[in-house]
């Protein structure tokens, strides 16, 4: 890397860490009730024009993986520990990974909700119907937490253990 003047990677690691975040009750519950409005958000990102490198998932599988990780998600803004519920993004990821390459598509499904998530807490919050301090901070916490968890899980079933 040094010979090609490119900085040495930083060391990343995916594990779980514990680490508090204030609470925040209302954007939860604010993300709870836009469950459906999160979909739409997911579905309104595929084109026909436009070729993914994964298949659209169906209405019904949609819905099952957004209900998963609007829950991860909100219960641990309402715990306030991002990693709380890390466990079902990490078992959504080690089914992905199960499945050899194309259980590749669960990484893309879990950034494509939390893209859509985001959006609609940015929504929720320019509204004033969320109170909460620094609820866009947490939230960013608990998708990192979250999205590293399928990673983890993915990996975990691709290399077998």
């Amino acid at each position: 890397m040094d010979e090609i003047g490119a900085p040495a990677p930083r060391r990343f690691s995916i594990r779980p860490a514990r680490t508090e975040i204030p609470k925040c009750p209302s954007l939860a519950r604010e993300l709870n009730a836009r469950s459906d409005a999160v979909i739409e958000r997911v579905l309104a990102g595929y084109d026909p024009m436009v070729p993914t490198i994964t298949q659209v998932p169906g209405d019904a599988e949609l819905r099952r993986a957004a209900t998963r990780f609007v829950r991860v998600v909100t219960g641990a803004l309402e715990s306030g520990n991002p990693s709380a519920f890390a466990g079902r993004a990490e078992v959504a990821g080690y089914r992905g990974g199960l499945q050899g390459e194309r259980g590749g598509g669960v990484l893309v499904e879990n950034t494509r909700l939390a893209i859509a998530v985001l959006g609609e807490a940015e929504d929720a919050i320019a509204s004033g119907s969320v109170t909460d301090d620094h609820a866009m901070e947490c939230l960013l916490a608990v998708v990192d937490s979250a999205q590293a968890a399928v990673a983890r899980g993915y990996g975990l079933a691709s290399e077998g253990l």
